[in-house]
């Protein structure tokens, strides 16, 4: 028997962006397992059987990791690992897998079942947590040494380390972190991106408008994104532009779209879409608004590309690892307001067309990324040596 378990962010999330369905295959990839354990650190402990999948909600309110990581003891009162050990009960695992989230708060605890069952952990950097900023920057100078004492100490313990992208790659500066990583981006099932699976409607039942998916954080850049497009409005182009998302910046961006006049035309909606519903939207788009000062992947660029939507995107960033400026999409400076704007301008006034789009996109389907993720953790099971490029 060989036995993975997965250490995640909550477990139903994941399961609702994908459609609700088809699962199995996208974390066991090729039957690499004979079973697959979802350890999701959601607000309650529970254990269900979801689409050939066991699943251990575990309530993570009162997790701390940098004072579980002082202490175990701690975080066995926090995350209740006792409930965890007993519900994996005779399952005793061959791989512990951090795929998704951050080694600071999936990591540790990924680490210590790892230690516990005496397996192979592998964790994944999905972004590059250490260039962002946390109030003041004292402060920050000291959330940031607590963060490094943890991730130093959970990459030292990974038997390997999984990077979503090169650019973040080109960012690690250590040799012998990268000695054990390898560059595995993440996918989306093939089967949302058929064109005759379930596309559910959406309360934006317009055309000709643009479009952001992603949190209301820092940076997302959104503050740059709305005066860009309140300035292509006064300079004269047509069109709104529609955010989706929720977090801190809500208010503050609510109140620059007012104080620009641009309340009929820019609108923010504190929703989380599904795969079905994010077809809708993204089929009537122009393109996708999608300039982060910060990301490790930008998982919602390919799975606009996929559904035939160009997008204007950041310079400098692994986006320009899925976009080619002026074929599926622009590459602009995305410091600047003048140049996000221009990018929407070159849009509006050029056609991309879709097939390029989605052709572009096509190597983050499951279906390819399986075959280098089961070489991959078949070799890493199988003590072999494995080079992904």
């Amino acid at each position: 028997m060989s036995t993975c378990i997965y250490v995640m962010p909550d477990f139903d999330r994941h399961y609702f962006r994908m459609g609700g369905k088809d699962v199995l295959d996208f974390y066991n990839p090729n039957s690499v397992f004979s079973k697959v354990i979802i350890v999701s650190l959601s607000d309650r402990n529970c254990v269900r059987h979801i689409g050939g999948l066991k699943v251990i909600d575990i309530d993570s309110t009162d997790y701390n990791p940098f004072k579980c990581f002082l202490s175990k003891k701690i975080l066995l009162d926090s995350v209740n690992f006792n409930f965890i050990l007993e519900s994996i009960s005779s399952d005793s695992p061959v791989l512990i897998f951090q795929r998704f989230g951050g080694p600071v708060y999936h990591g540790l605890i990924a680490t210590y079942l790892s230690e516990h069952f005496n397996c192979k952990l592998i964790v994944s950097i999905q972004s590059l947590y250490s260039k962002v900023r946390h109030g003041s920057y004292l402060k920050y100078r000291l959330k940031r040494n607590l963060e490094a004492l943890i991730e130093n100490y959970v990459y030292k313990k990974a038997s390997r380390i999984l990077l979503v992208s090169n650019y973040i790659k080109s960012e690690v500066k250590c040799k012998k972190l990268l000695a054990k990583s390898v560059v595995i981006p993440n996918k989306i099932n093939d089967k949302l991106v058929n064109s005759n699976s379930e596309i559910v409607p959406y309360f934006i039942d317009k055309s000709n408008f643009y479009l952001s998916i992603g949190r209301l954080i820092p940076q997302k850049n959104y503050n740059r994104m709305i005066k860009a497009f309140a300035k292509y409005v006064n300079d004269g182009g047509i069109g709104e532009y529609h955010i989706i998302g929720s977090g801190v910046l809500k208010d503050d961006l609510e109140c620059l779209i007012d104080d620009l006049g641009m309340s009929k035309r820019i609108f923010i909606y504190t929703d989380y879409l599904n795969f079905n519903q994010l077809k809708f939207i993204v089929n009537k788009s122009k393109a996708l608004l999608f300039c982060s000062q910060l990301e490790g992947q930008g998982r919602v660029v390919y799975e606009s590309l996929l559904l035939g939507c160009p997008v204007i995107t950041s310079l400098d960033s692994p986006m320009e690892e899925m976009i080619s400026d002026k074929v599926n999409g622009v590459i602009v400076n995305h410091k600047s307001v003048n140049a996000i704007c221009d990018g929407i301008k070159f849009i509006s006034e050029n056609h991309l067309p879709k097939n390029v789009c989605i052709a572009s996109g096509a190597k983050y389907l499951m279906t390819n990324v399986n075959e280098i993720e089961d070489k991959f953790l078949s070799s890493v099971i199988k003590k072999n040596s494995f080079n992904c490029k």
